[in-house]
């Protein structure tokens, strides 16, 4: 549930903003959007999942929600669609790394050892695939890119095309 903290400030400020600029109405409306997928979510995942299908119902749908709202502020100028590209980059990337951790940590160790095991094999699995999906997708700059440690080296920057 901590994970759904940041998308639902990300929608409040952004629910704020647009009511600021005279469209409130919008605001309202995403919300709408927003508990109906939370519904429609909890209807498939609660059964399956119990509390967990909830909690993951409440941070996909307000994920979708601030995703949205972030749109919105494009679309009527408030926001440059920069860092929204960037956002949506890092994001996505986020999303990838946490379903697959979540899934390949499932499972339950039957000893502590193969707990320990199973963490570092998905800790690092999960950095490594991140890692890998920034790269794919370019989110930073060659400067940024170059600045951070080791990298560079071993994964030169992707020219986007």
């Amino acid at each position: 549930m901590a994970l759904a903290v940041l998308p639902a400030a990300i929608f409040m400020t952004a629910a704020a903003l647009l009511h600021a600029a005279d469209r409130a109405g919008a605001a309202a409306l995403l919300l709408a959007a927003g508990l109906v997928v939370k519904a429609l979510l909890n209807i498939l995942l609660v059964p399956a999942a119990g509390t967990m299908g909830a909690a993951s119902a409440t941070v996909i749908a307000a994920s979708l929600l601030a995703a949205a709202s972030v749109l919105a502020l494009i679309r009527i100028g408030l926001l440059d669609s920069g860092p929204a590209v960037w956002l949506a980059k890092t994001g996505a990337a986020l999303l990838v790394m946490t379903v697959a951790a979540w899934v390949t940590a499932s499972g339950a160790a039957e000893s502590r050892g193969a707990a320990s095991f199973q963490l570092a094999f998905v800790s690092l699995g999960g950095a490594a695939l991140f890692i890998t999906i920034i790269w794919r997708l370019s989110v930073f700059t060659v400067r940024e890119w170059e600045m951070l440690p080791k990298l560079p080296s071993l994964l030169p920057h992707r020219r986007q095309s």
